[in-house]
């Protein structure tokens, strides 16, 4: 069954039924039945349909940063190949570590740099991302121009939906 079946069985069903009808009497009630499938497929299709609610997966293309971020490096990484004389020169009472923790203290805190980052999906990059429409995830909007609040009413402007007309699924 379909749209154009259900309008036809419907107007046969309210004219008594296909018993007491003449032949031209079903064919008009077929071309009538054709010519509402249609004026219904082309009223839906002319509608933006919203999208009320929608969690979907997507793919980051590629993600990076455009300059080198400051990093903190533990004190112990840079004493490096040293850090077992310094660690047995402190078993036996010398205060070494002291002076060269204060001059790392340059370094630990923000004085090395991990240089630009450039990851692609086929590069290193792995992750998921989520979308939302409708009620939006936690935290705010991403600009000013994208406002995922919506209008007042809470209906988000920016994502639509319309019917395919070629979808609509009828009889033959």
């Amino acid at each position: 069954m379909g749209l154009k079946s259900d309008i036809y069985n419907a107007f046969i069903k309210s004219m008594g039924g296909p018993e007491d009808l003449t032949k031209d009497q079903t064919d008009n009630v077929d071309t009538l039945s054709d010519d509402i499938t249609e004026a219904i497929k082309v009223f839906l299709t002319k509608q933006t349909w919203t999208i009320t609610e929608l969690k979907a997966f997507g793919e980051i293309e590629d993600i990076y940063t455009e300059e080198g971020l400051p990093a903190d490096v533990a004190p112990r990484t840079l004493l490096g190949p040293h850090g077992p004389v310094i660690g047995a020169l402190k078993s036996l009472g010398v205060n070494i570590e002291s002076v060269i923790k204060k001059a790392a203290s340059v370094v630990s805190s923000g004085g090395a740099e991990v240089q630009p980052l450039k990851l692609e999906k086929t590069k290193g990059l792995k992750g998921t991302i989520h979308a939302y429409v409708g009620n939006p995830s936690e935290g705010p909007a991403l600009t000013e121009e994208f406002d995922t609040k919506g209008d007042s009413e809470g209906w988000n402007p920016y994502s639509k939906v319309k019917l395919n007309y070629n979808d609509i699924e009828e009889d033959d």
